[in-house]
């Protein structure tokens, strides 16, 4: 309390030594002020360097990733501006036409491919659309803050339903235990809650985390539902988890490319291993990984799933078939990108 009065004073004298800089001294004035836990006539001096956060965030050209990720935390903590990505309600999505593309992997082309990725063939796909970022932390929870009802109503979880995987208010879901040797192992619970991951997964301009396929699948409906009340859907337009298809087409356009952006490998497009960034990082760090329709973090990053059942391509022939429509113990559903 007796520092407070000197708050203001130092606060000023940061912006002023930062405003003619850039990159890490602005990280390190809204660090320190966030420390002293800053408030009042302070907020006027944390909101332009939240300006300045969120250029060297999108910043790719002249700044490391690491230096990007650590001011995309900070924007989360001090506020992110963007309700696109922490507002359930301005979700953005980019139409992707309809049309043939490539899909699934060339070895001669692709050498790092697996064996379940080929071969490469032809589909035809009608105009769909896709988020143009993944589920935030953030938007997550104003489903769960609605928990009480939503996971007490079983239409929303028809195929936890099915598998006796649901009951009033939980849900049937695996956890992480840490057991003495310091290894994690997952084991089967009933839960309401998502699973606790801890800082950064909490940050609200983090992917959403710690759930399962069923609550993916909850999550939309329970949105198709608000938004059909509100007027935003039109009879004929519905909300629902990509197929594996839709997800590779939005991913990659038509010509085949291994990546989002093209074929060759750039690190300082995605959140891989080889950052040893050893955690997810917010949404918007890697702006350069869009693909050729304008959706972001289809590579790196988080694992995202999508409603359709594995199932072995088979060239011209191969359908997606939806785990919904073939609901049983030992279907599993598709996952796609991240890791």
């Amino acid at each position: 309390e007796k520092a407070k009065p000197l708050l203001e004073p130092l606060a000023a004298r940061l912006i002023a030594q930062v405003r003619p800089r850039a990159g890490h001294l602005d990280i390190a004035a809204t660090e320190l002020l966030l420390y002293l836990q800053a408030s009042g006539p302070i907020d006027a001096v944390v909101q332009p360097l939240l300006a300045r956060l969120m250029d060297i965030m999108v910043d790719v050209e002249h700044t490391h990733p690491h230096v990007r990720v650590h001011a995309a935390r900070l924007v989360g903590r001090v506020g992110d501006p963007r309700p696109e990505v922490v507002d359930v309600d301005a979700i953005e999505f980019v139409e992707v036409p309809a049309g043939e593309f490539l899909m699934g992997s060339d070895p001669q082309f692709d050498p790092e491919a697996f064996a379940d990725e080929m071969p490469q063939f032809r589909h035809f796909l009608p105009t769909f659309a896709m988020a143009r970022y993944p589920v935030s932390y953030s938007q997550f929870q104003q489903f769960l803050a609605e928990q009480k009802t939503v996971y007490m109503d079983m239409t929303l979880w028809p195929e936890a339903v099915a598998l006796d995987h649901w009951r009033e208010g939980m849900i049937w879901r695996s956890s992480l235990a840490d057991v003495r040797n310091g290894i994690l192992y997952a084991y089967p619970d009933w839960h309401v809650d998502i699973n606790p991951i801890g800082w950064p997964a909490e940050l609200p301009n983090s992917p959403a985390a710690g759930f399962n396929w069923y609550e993916a699948m909850a999550f939309t409906r329970w949105l198709d539902r608000r938004w059909r009340a509100q007027g935003r859907l039109a009879a004929h337009e519905f909300l629902d988890l990509p197929s594996e298809a839709e997800w590779e087409k939005a991913a990659r356009g038509v010509d085949g490319r291994i990546y989002p952006w093209g074929n060759e490998f750039d690190s300082n497009r995605l959140n891989w291993y080889g950052q040893m960034l050893m955690s997810m990082t917010p949404i918007g760090c890697f702006p350069n990984s869009r693909s050729p329709y304008g959706v972001e973090e289809m590579s790196g990053n988080m694992a995202e799933f999508t409603r359709s059942l594995y199932t072995p391509y088979t060239g011209d022939g191969w359908t997606a078939r939806d785990f919904s429509d073939h609901v049983s113990p030992e279907a599993r559903v598709v996952l796609r990108g991240g890791g």
